[in-house]
């Protein structure tokens, strides 16, 4: 047997084996995945910037004295916890680079105003947010240690509020999303990872997680 015929037997066998091999190595991916996260600025409920919440509703008509008064006697403080999550997710059969899940969260926000003269309480009012969403993700680069993606999601809202003078709170349904235009995840089985987006995760969410 000369050296052409062995070469392309060779070749041969090497083009036979070659969906295997890469087969075996895309089974070595876990397919599953369940993380928390952390998301901060989320879009439900709006970043507090310290503003008093009087002025949006102080009519033009005010003298500038009733203006002053108001502005001296009213001070409005919150409290915003960031966008806490569990999700998992699950690739397509029919390939590796888009996968499918479910997402939970959950976020609060505490408001109190106080008295600028006695600082004694005037009203509190709590808000959150239980959201419950689908999501479609897409991967642009896949290894087994490092992934990169996008990801969007819609799903719904129930939205919890209360203030200080009711006896009890109100509920209502609403229609939520995130779009997550960048996202990185590094680690095989356990990993860690971040993303930047804008809904009702937040805009910077950082999230741990394992895969199976």
């Amino acid at each position: 047997m000369n050296v052409k015929k062995l070469s392309i037997l060779l070749l041969g066998a090497f083009l036979t084996s070659w969906p295997t091999t890469v087969m075996a190595q895309e089974d070595d991916i876990p397919r599953r995945e369940v993380s928390v996260g952390m998301g901060f600025g989320p879009s439900n409920l709006g970043i507090d910037w310290g503003y008093d919440a009087d002025l949006m509703y102080m009519p033009y008509d005010e003298s500038p004295l009733a203006t002053y008064r108001r502005l001296k006697i009213y001070d409005d403080g919150s409290v915003q916890s960031p966008c806490y999550s569990i999700a998992f997710r699950q690739d397509f059969k029919c390939g590796r680079w888009m996968s499918y899940g479910l997402t939970a969260s959950y976020e609060y926000k505490e408001d109190t105003w106080r008295s600028r003269a006695t600082k004694r309480v005037t009203k509190t009012a709590i808000e959150s947010y239980f959201t419950l969403m689908p999501t479609l993700r897409y991967y642009y680069l896949r290894h087994k240690g490092f992934r990169m993606y996008s990801e969007g999601g819609l799903g719904m809202s129930l939205y919890y509020q209360r203030s200080m003078r009711e006896q009890s709170g109100h509920y209502k349904l609403n229609l939520t999303g995130q779009f997550t235009g960048f996202g990185i995840q590094v680690g095989k089985r356990v990993f860690f990872g971040t993303e930047l987006g804008y809904g009702c995760l937040g805009v910077v969410r950082l999230m741990a997680g394992y895969r199976f």
